[in-house]
Formats: structure tokens, C-alpha cells, sequence
């Protein structure tokens, strides 16, 4: 493998402060609140009870899932959301079904763990577009857990996250992350994983930015993952440990 240099005393500190935030943030979270599975019965739009299970649109702390793009799937579009666990692809998929969730035109969605395709016959994915477009996720997110997530973001929208993983269990079929054009950028304020048990694909185009503080790629054997950074003002800013290959194949 080839080492930015070795993951440090500091890095494994950091890690396991963010595994007790994880379980803090899930024990508050408890059984007391009511999860709100999306509907789509009205339409697209977040914001319409109707849309919703519950009949009631989600608040800071209410676990969602997002299972279905039919008969809609949902859009925040200029408006701010909030939720507590967010999970795109939930359990009552049927095989080779997918769950979309699009964030545009300034629309922005404040959660706390949230993940991307969680089981093996998910596919999911979440589509972050346009200046002023955020998800900021205060716990863990990760893309293709299980299953096959993608996360996108192009057109200046970005993603803020404590930590990222990419493709993250053997089942999963793998995770993309595409980071296109200036402005669309992905910020981890701790760890980017690409490929733990499974593949993982990054693609930061066109001026699009991707910043963390640890990071690697292909962390397991039997593990192949790859990051490409192309085109003209585009970034990987890595700010401490950087490990490329550590068990499995990686390629940069």
C-alpha cells in the first residue's frame, strides 16, 4: 500500500469520539418518535403532509425513510427540512427497486445518520443540485451500506457530513459519489472511506471539491475501489492520512 503516512493517536481519537456521538445521537432518538415513511401520495413536494405517513411533515429528530419513487419521489426545492435518521431505500423495497431524494434550488435538509441504499437488494439515491443546495448530516452517511447508493452533486450544491463511507458492507453492489462543477463540494469534517467490504467509485469533476480529514480507499482485501480527480480546479483536500491500497486494490 502506499501511505500518506500513518494513521495517528489523534485520528484513532478522533474516530472513536465520532462512534459515541453515533450512539448518543441514536439513544436520543429512542423508540418515543414516530418514523415518517414517504408516501408520495400528493405529489413530490416535502412539505405536504399528505406526502407523508404520518400525515404530518417531518421535524428536527423524526426518523424518515424513503422507499418508493412511485408514484412520486420527494423534492426539498427552496425550502429548508429537517429529520432526524434519514434513510434513502428503505427495507419495504422489492428487488431492483429504487428510492430517490432530490435537493435543488437552494432547498436544504438538516439530519442526523443517514444512509443510502441500507440492504442488499436496495438502490438508492440522492441528488443535491444547484448554488445554495445543502444536506448537512451531523452523525454518519453512508452510501451503499448494503445495497447500491449514489450521491450526486452538481451545479454549486454541496454535502456536509462527520463522516463519510462509500460502499461499506460485503453485500453491498458498491457506492458512487460524483462531486461535479465549481461550487458542488463534499465536506467531511472527519473520515472519507471509499470501499470498506465492497467497491466504491469517486469522481470529483470540473471544479468540484472534496475535503476531509482522514481518508482511504479499498480498506479491505477483496476490495477494489477507485477516486478520480480530473479537470481543471478540481480537489481532493485531505488534511491529515491519506492510505491508498490499504488491504485491498485502490486506484488514484
Amino acid at each position: 500500500p502506499v501511505k500518506h503516512k500513518a494513521i495517528g493517536r489523534s485520528a484513532r481519537q478522533w474516530l472513536c469520539s465520532t462512534s459515541l456521538l453515533v450512539l448518543a445521537d441514536a439513544l436520543a432518538l429512542g423508540g418515543a418518535v414516530q418514523a415518517a415513511d414517504w408516501t408520495g401520495a400528493a405529489g413530490q413536494d416535502w412539505f405536504a403532509a399528505s406526502n407523508w405517513s404520518t400525515n404530518t411533515v417531518p421535524v428536527a429528530g423524526t426518523p424518515v425513510n424513503i422507499a418508493i419513487v412511485t408514484p412520486n419521489f420527494p423534492v426539498i426545492d427552496g425550502t429548508a427540512a429537517s429529520a432526524g435518521m434519514v434513510t434513502v431505500g428503505a427495507n419495504s423495497l422489492a428487488f431492483g427497486d429504487k428510492a430517490q431524494l432530490d435537493i435543488v434550488n437552494g432547498g436544504t435538509l438538516a439530519s442526523n445518520i443517514s444512509t443510502i441504499a441500507g440492504n442488499a437488494t436496495h438502490l438508492g439515491m440522492v441528488n443535491v443540485s444547484g448554488q445554495g443546495a445543502l444536506w448537512d448530516n451531523t452523525g454518519v452517511l453512508t452510501v451503499g451500506k448494503g445495497g447500491a447508493g449514489y450521491l450526486t452533486l452538481s451545479g454549486g450544491g454541496q454535502v456536509k457530513s462527520s463522516s463519510i463511507t462509500v460502499g461499506e458492507l460485503v453485500t453491498s453492489s458498491g457506492g458512487i459519489l460524483k462531486v461535479d462543477g465549481p461550487g458542488s463540494r463534499v465536506t467531511s469534517a472527519g473520515a472519507l472511506y471509499l470501499g470498506v467490504e465492497s467497491a466504491a467509485y469517486m469522481y470529483v469533476t470540473h471544479g468540484g471539491t472534496v475535503s476531509n480529514t482522514v481518508a482511504s480507499i479499498a480498506r479491505d482485501a477483496g476490495t477494489q475501489s477507485y477516486a478520480f480527480v480530473r479537470d481543471k480546479d478540481s480537489r481532493w483536500i485531505s488534511s491529515s492520512d491519506l492510505t491508498v491500497g490499504s488491504a485491498g486494490i485502490a486506484h488514484l
